[in-house]
């Protein structure tokens, strides 16, 4: 799938990493879901890992083990306080602390003028460090939407790892792995895990195979592979366990009859032999009597 030297280097830098970020763009379809998953779990095993994705994850990627694990914001290094109020009428923002040792915030307004409403005062996190950065499914940062906007610096000075099935190149990744040769994210990021000699969870080693599965159509697509069924062995020998792909029809539907085309359809015929004499005989009804003769 890839050149043994560029797994290599890759493999060289990598082993010096302890700490990771595994990054989504808004609105990951299960594909991407499913690879950045089995690196997050991958990874944790390693070091210390964060699964961030800017957008709530779609109903069908729900089949997925672990996604209670992806945050909307990555960044907690760093509290922030924010509030309405034009900097013209602001003296100045300072600190003191307080006998107790704790740590009070003065925001002091210009003479004349009114304090901020503590109503409109909000608290979030920012800032974050990591040795390495894998990104999936996008040809640029900006596509990962607020995660990157948030921690724009961060981003453009992180040793970044992309991995991208629908894309030959890229410019923006210190380290990239896009091929368009496999159908899946999923196939890219079994293949990493398993050259990087990293192990999978029995679940995360399900998403991928129910991912993988989903597209190759069930191993039917065109681009479908030897090195697909090997990396799938890898994936069941890791405990993973397949369940029907989202492109298979439920166990439950009716089968359709198969009529063959060879053989004429022709309606019943009636033996004569077999109709009492009687029958043949014409009747006639009075409307008196109801009687035959």
């Amino acid at each position: 799938m890839f050149e043994a030297n560029q797994i290599s280097d890759f493999k060289a830098k990598f082993d010096q990493a302890n700490t990771f970020v595994v990054a989504l763009p808004p609105e990951p379809d299960l594909d991407t879901v499913a690879a950045g998953l089995s690196l997050y779990f991958s990874l944790s095993q390693k070091g210390s890992v964060k699964i961030g994705c800017s957008s709530p994850i779609k109903i069908t990627s729900a089949r997925l083990f672990g996604i209670d694990k992806i945050l909307t914001s990555i960044g907690n290094q760093n509290l922030v306080v924010s509030f309405d109020y034009p900097e013209d009428k602001l003296d100045k923002i300072d600190y003191e602390k307080t006998e107790n040792g704790k740590v009070r915030l003065l925001i002091k307004p210009r003479a004349g003028e009114n304090a901020p409403d503590p109503k409109e005062i909000t608290f979030d996190y920012t800032g974050i460090q990591a040795d390495m950065v894998f990104v999936i499914g996008i040809q640029s940062l900006e596509e990962l939407g607020k995660l990157y906007s948030d921690e724009k610096e961060f981003f453009d000075s992180a040793s970044v790892v992309s991995l991208n099935s629908n894309s030959s190149s890229s410019s923006f990744a210190k380290y990239a792995f896009h091929t368009t040769s496999v159908t899946s994210n999923s196939e890219i990021a079994a293949y990493l895990i398993k050259n990087l000699n990293l192990n999978l969870t029995p679940d995360s080693a399900s998403n991928l195979l129910l991912a993988i599965a989903d597209a190759t159509q069930n191993y039917t697509h065109v681009k479908t592979s030897p090195n697909t069924f090997e990396l799938t062995a890898f994936i069941l020998r890791q405990g993973g366990r397949r369940s029907p792909s989202l492109s298979q029809q439920p166990a439950f539907a009716t089968p359709v009859p198969h009529l063959s085309t060879s053989t004429p359809l022709h309606p019943p015929v009636a033996d004569n032999n077999s109709v009492p004499s009687d029958w043949k005989k014409p009747k006639i009804f009075h409307s008196d009597s109801q009687s035959t003769k």
